[in-house]
């Protein structure tokens, strides 16, 4: 939990803030973040209780931020599966505290502008 004088903001509340999630995308985050070997859309859908189409447009908005990772799987009996994974968790924290930071910058000039004035 982060602690501004204004509000508690918590961890689940800073990580869609940071990424810019919708609901729906913070549960298939938080989903994947349990997971060890990735999972389909379609047991992702299930899980969530979504329609898999609503949880098609999630994944794909989370693909193109890199917060998730998309592999294929050949199945034997012909054709392929997509399985869906969170990025290296070490790359997710690099990507929040670039965030964090540039926002503290914005934050920091706007402070100076007030005073300035």
């Amino acid at each position: 939990m982060v602690n501004l004088q204004c509000n508690q903001i918590s961890t689940k509340e800073l990580i869609k803030c940071v990424f810019g999630l919708k609901k729906t995308e913070l549960k298939i985050f938080l989903l994947l973040l349990k997971e060890k070997k990735g999972i389909s859309g379609n047991n992702i859908a299930k899980e969530i209780k979504l329609d898999r189409t609503t949880i098609q447009k999630s994944i794909t908005l989370l693909l193109d931020k890199k917060i998730v990772l998309r592999r294929q799987i050949n199945l034997n009996t012909g054709g392929y599966n997509f399985v869906y994974s969170i990025n290296e968790k070490e790359k997710l924290q690099e990507m929040i505290k670039k965030i964090i930071e540039d926002w503290k910058i914005v934050a920091e000039k706007q402070l100076e502008n007030i005073f300035e004035n």
